[in-house]
């Protein structure tokens, strides 16, 4: 039924195609045995597409690295020639590579997260971008396409490089470059303030200073207090530095009539500052933590009550010091070290009783007469 001419035309083709098949085992009996073998046992669960054989040694040379840091950063573009591909840089910087293959290739790869990446070619160099992002894994760019990983790509904490072979063999570099990410620093916030905790009777001002430092570049710096009866922390901005500026130091005189001052109430405030990082937001840094503490007359007349007290008891034990010494028998060495050691109280109630008068002065609820009275013991 097959006329003789088609029929010679197969048993040509078939020659021609054994001979081919035993050309290639004399050629090259390696590649032939493992695309046979790959072919009838594919590896379990694997995605043939992208098998790899891996290899010792680089796959790529004539490396060269261009960094492209975040405009916030301020600075020149960082050109390495002859690279290893190992990098550090910090998030947001833009990495633009160029090199030759070392094999024969008729494609690159850049291997990012376990995702292969075209690169593109001319002539015989071949490039590749990508941007080092804030999340973990390449986003928005498809699987060995024919585009590069893109702006939005993300860096890994290593990568390698994959050639495809003029006879479809891909290759991977079993020794990874790494990219290692440059920290952008908190700034550092001083602040400086007239107490840790200090006591005011009215809505007046009071001064603040500061110094904050960042290593690249200050957003703001804000004024952050607590009202104990509101949910939220109260935030004013006391400074914008115009430029990027790596530090600034200044006063700002905090008006309390915007704080609700109440008898009693104890607020909590610091100073935090805002550097410019616009790639994964700005990093915040904060003072250490100050009180403002309402005067409260009643609390502090108990106060100074209790201090009433110690003080009385401090002239009971220097007298009673003072009359044991006139008791005892006369003795050079003994009394000259227990008349200094009565001094020394003394002096002590002296002092105690000058700082409780002038605490005296501001207490609306002492006798009239204590005041008179402890002028008099202090004399005496």
């Amino acid at each position: 039924w097959f006329s003789r001419r088609a029929l010679l035309s197969a048993e040509l083709g078939l020659a021609l195609a054994v001979c081919a098949l035993v050309v290639g085992l004399w050629v090259a009996p390696n590649w032939l045995g493992t695309g046979w073998q790959r072919l009838f046992h594919p590896p379990a669960g694997a995605d043939t597409r992208f098998s790899a054989v891996e290899v010792q040694e680089p796959l790529v040379g004539d490396l060269r690295v261009t960094l492209e840091f975040p405009a916030y950063m301020k600075r020149a573009p960082l050109v390495a020639a002859n690279s290893t591909g190992d990098i550090f840089a910090p998030r947001g910087t833009v990495v633009s590579m160029e090199m030759i293959a070392l094999k024969p290739a008729l494609e690159v790869e850049l291997v990012l997260d376990d995702q292969a990446f075209e690169t593109q070619r001319a002539g015989d160099t071949f490039r590749a971008q990508f941007t080092i992002a804030s999340t973990n894994r390449a986003e928005g760019a498809p699987a060995r396409g024919p585009a590069s990983p893109g702006r939005d790509a993300l860096a890994t904490k290593t990568y390698r490089f994959a050639i495809i072979t003029p006879v479809a063999e891909r290759l991977l570099e079993a020794q990874a470059r790494s990219i290692d990410i440059e920290p952008d620093l908190a700034p550092n916030v001083e602040l400086v303030a007239p107490a840790d905790e200090l006591e005011v009777a009215s809505t007046r001002s009071i001064e603040l200073g500061y110094h904050v430092k960042d290593d690249h570049g200050l957003k703001e710096v804000a004024l952050v207090w607590r009202d104990p009866e509101g949910e939220h922390d109260q935030r004013v901005v006391i400074a914008k530095p115009q430029t990027a500026t790596e530090g600034v130091q200044g006063k700002y005189l905090w008006d309390l009539a915007d704080v609700p001052l109440r008898p009693g109430v104890r607020i909590a405030y610091h100073l935090e500052a805002l550097d410019n990082d616009s790639v994964a937001g700005p990093n915040v840094g904060s003072s250490r933590t100050f009180y403002l503490k309402v005067y409260n007359p009643r609390e502090r007349h108990e106060a100074l009550f209790d201090r009433q007290a110690r003080v009385f008891e401090l002239a009971v034990q220097d007298l009673s010091a003072r009359l044991l010494l006139h008791e005892q028998r006369p003795s050079p060495d003994l009394d000259v070290q227990s008349w200094r050691q009565a001094l020394r109280r003394t002096e002590l109630v002296i002092s105690e009783l000058g700082l409780l008068l002038g605490e005296l002065e501001e207490d609306r609820f002492a006798p009239k007469k204590l005041k008179p009275a402890l002028q008099t013991l202090r004399k005496e």
